[in-house]
């Protein structure tokens, strides 16, 4: 950074434009996470980032999630609903419908801004943007209380009629569910106050723009276009931050309970015009500092809490009875604080995020303290092992396991103890045997790029700065220039400060040399590529400061005595018949009158640090 740009982070006002995010608290940075945005421009669904179907869920009776019904096309994801030829029946339910679901592979969305552009069936099949933590987390309480996330940025459908939730088919409707089963195992929904914004026209009329800021645990504010906010705080009397869970994103196209919402009709869903849900793109940002570089993340394990660390089985899923538990006996633990116990029938599993047609090797310290454990991989549909070893011996070692994922995208990873065996398990581990680095992807052209500058400057008289707010947007990194010259055209300060990616709000403090009291000055800045010259501006502004009242840094500086002073004090080589002002700290006078050349009585002054002024002349003392 340069020596003459010094950086303050305030709050500024955000850009007219309702597609791109809000405007970032004091000092801070949107960027773009690409974990959970997407623009749909090729041809085929990502599926290194997207699940083409709910890896837990099945869907709402009778709309059945089937990857059929996914189509990436014409820069859109296109959610088909259909009629089945016949019904079918899974796991004892009925589906007769075809739906879709487009699910992050990832469940580390966290507080930040998501928003989503879509235009709705024009059916009763919903269409949807919203995020769940797809697994329970411990509850607040001393007992096996365990609790869940659902945040849902927009539900709606597409078309109306005489039913109770006819409604749904326009404006934005947005909830938050903490789901929450108490200590007696009884499961309950409390929900956020809804919050919605009312519209005459049908969600499948035209694309509309749906978003969500996360602020933090307990509030959420939401967006419709370009209307103004709307905010929301969670339910919190269970838990005083009952929203502190990372997520995963859903897009989902589904049946609403009957006959809260009528079902679709045989000829609607029969209709290409109207059965399809078009999700123009989706789009995630973190917030980071306005002017530091985004740091890159290391990659996820693929076994998050592994080793068990947390305490408890977050991101598992412990079956059977007593199935598993975690355990801090160190006679039982191989590293650090904890392990998971077994005791059969059952088992800890993990779903694994995997690529498909990759070798993968498992490792962990596993031991059987009664009979002889299975340590294995299977699919996630069918249940079917595709690979295992046997887990032998009551002291730990360490078993490896080499598996291929096939054709799968997603694999279970198990340790299953059958009845009247047990054992442990710690440290596990799954790599990719031979990675292939990640390939740094193309901006996305979301912003017109672009810098802004406020008149609206603030100013340190005893530092010498200029404080001037300033607002950029940039698709990648770039450079801004910054340019202040005084009346006669002299530069009095010129920096160059890095405008990384993403849409920053910011104050540049500008420290000038050399200027004169009440002054007007210009201040040019431009944003341009990286290294690039005057022709490589992409856009330019300027503006005009005027009544900056700053003092020229070569004046004598005021002498003054005692420091600190209880009751008086004496200044050096001064005339009588000046004029000293008083200053606190923050810049509010607080005494002025008519040197006489006697001591200056200051014993009304609270406690505390000042600066005395006569002409340009300035100095602090100390009142005690």
């Amino acid at each position: 950074m340069k020596k003459q740009l010094l950086l303050l982070l305030m709050l500024i006002l955000a850009f007219n434009s309702y597609a791109n995010p809000p405007k970032p608290p004091i000092g801070k940075r949107w960027v773009l996470n690409l974990d959970y945005s997407d623009e749909f421009n090729g041809t085929e669904l990502d599926l290194a980032k997207w699940y083409d179907y709910h890896p837990t869920w099945k869907g709402r009776e009778p709309g059945l999630f089937m990857p059929s019904q996914i189509k990436v096309e014409n820069g859109y994801l296109a959610i088909h609903g259909e009629k089945m030829a016949k019904d079918t029946v899974v796991n004892g339910s009925i589906f007769n419908i075809k739906c879709g679901a487009v699910i992050s592979r990832k469940r580390t969305a966290h507080y930040g801004y998501y928003e989503c552009k879509f235009k709705a069936n024009k059916t009763t099949l919903s269409t949807t943007f919203w995020f769940s933590t797809r697994a329970n987390f411990d509850g607040p309480e001393e007992c096996d209380d365990k609790y869940s996330q659902e945040w849902d940025i927009q539900e709606c459908i597409g078309r109306g009629g005489d039913f109770q939730g006819s409604w749904f088919a326009k404006g934005m409707h947005c909830n938050a569910h903490y789901w929450y089963n108490d200590c007696d195992g009884e499961r309950h929904d409390y929900r956020a106050t809804e919050v919605r914004y009312e519209d005459d026209k049908l969600s499948s009329e035209d694309f509309d723009i749906y978003g969500g800021w996360w602020r933090d645990s307990k509030t959420a504010t939401y967006y419709y276009n370009n209307q103004d906010p709307k905010n929301q705080t969670f339910y919190n009397e269970i838990s005083s931050t009952p929203f502190s869970q990372p997520m995963g994103m859903n897009l989902v196209v589904e049946t609403y309970p009957f006959p809260w919402i009528e079902l679709p009709n045989d000829e609607e869903l029969a209709d290409p015009e109207k059965n399809t849900s078009y999700y123009d793109w989706v789009r995630a940002y973190t917030l980071v500092d306005a002017f530091e570089p985004l740091e890159t993340e290391e990659e996820a394990p693929i076994v998050e809490n592994g080793d068990f660390e947390t305490g408890d089985l977050s991101n598992w899923v412990g079956w059977g009875s007593p199935g598993a538990a975690i355990t801090d006996d160190a006679t039982h633990v191989a590293n650090g604080s904890y392990a998971c116990y077994i005791v059969g029938g059952g088992a800890p599993e993990y779903n694994m995020d995997l690529k498909p047609n990759t070798d993968y090797t498992l490792k962990c310290n596993a031991k059987a303290t009664s009979g002889s454990l299975s340590l294995g991989i299977k699919e996630n549909t069918s249940g079917v092992s595709i690979k295992s070893i046997e887990v032998s011996g009551d002291a730990y070692q360490e078993y490896t396991l080499q598996f291929n994922s096939g054709i799968n995208s997603s694999l279970k990873l198990y340790y299953f103890a059958q009845a009247g065996e047990s054992g442990y398990i710690d440290d596990v581990i799954v790599t990719e045997d031979n990675p292939v680095p990640p390939v740094k992807p193309d901006p996305i052209e979301i912003y017109d790029e672009s810098v802004h500058l406020s008149s609206n400057f603030s100013q340190d008289w005893d530092r010498q700065i200029i404080s001037v707010p300033l607002q950029f947007q940039a698709n990648e990194d770039r450079e801004i220039h910054l340019k202040l010259k005084n009346m006669d055209d002299v530069v009095v300060a010129d920096t160059i400060l890095n405008g990384y990616a993403g849409y920053a709000n910011a104050v540049v403090e500008l420290q000038i040399d050399s200027v004169l009291n009440k002054a007007a000055f210009s201040l040019y800045t431009d944003i341009r590529t990286v290294d690039g010259t005057e022709s490589d501006i992409i856009h330019t502004e300027s503006v005009t400061l005027t009544n900056v009242s700053v003092k020229n840094p070569n004046a004598e500086i005021l002498q003054v005595y005692p420091s600190p002073t209880t009751s008086e004090l004496f200044i050096n080589g001064v005339q009588p018949g000046l004029r000293y002002t008083i200053f606190d700290m923050q810049g509010r006078i607080v005494d002025s009158n008519v040197y006489t050349n006697q001591a200056i009585s200051v014993s009304q002054l609270r406690a505390g640090i000042y600066i005395i002024q006569i002409d340009e002349r300035k100095a602090r003392f100390v009142k005690k």
